[in-house]
């Protein structure tokens, strides 16, 4: 099934029209629950994203390139 970006735009725009105000008063601190504890944990995820390093470089080990699909780099700083 193909979808064209105006079609996708109206039943958006049908959906949000429509949704009850009640239910957006439910989901919207369970939206912010989970923001708080993502802006929280912000800085670990910060911190494990810079070190994690993929080199797409040559690699003189002698792995064949099926090998290599499989293989992560664990050169982390």
């Amino acid at each position: 099934m193909r979808f064209r970006l105006a079609d996708v735009k109206q039943l958006c725009e049908e959906f949000f029209r429509d949704f009850p105000v009640t239910e957006w008063a439910k989901r919207c601190p369970h939206a912010r629950k989970y923001e708080e504890e993502f802006l929280k944990r912000e800085g670990n995820i910060d911190a494990v994203v810079d070190e994690f390093i993929i080199n797409l470089g040559d690699d003189s080990s002698g792995h064949s390139s099926s090998d290599e699909s499989d293989e992560f780099s664990s050169d982390c700083a």
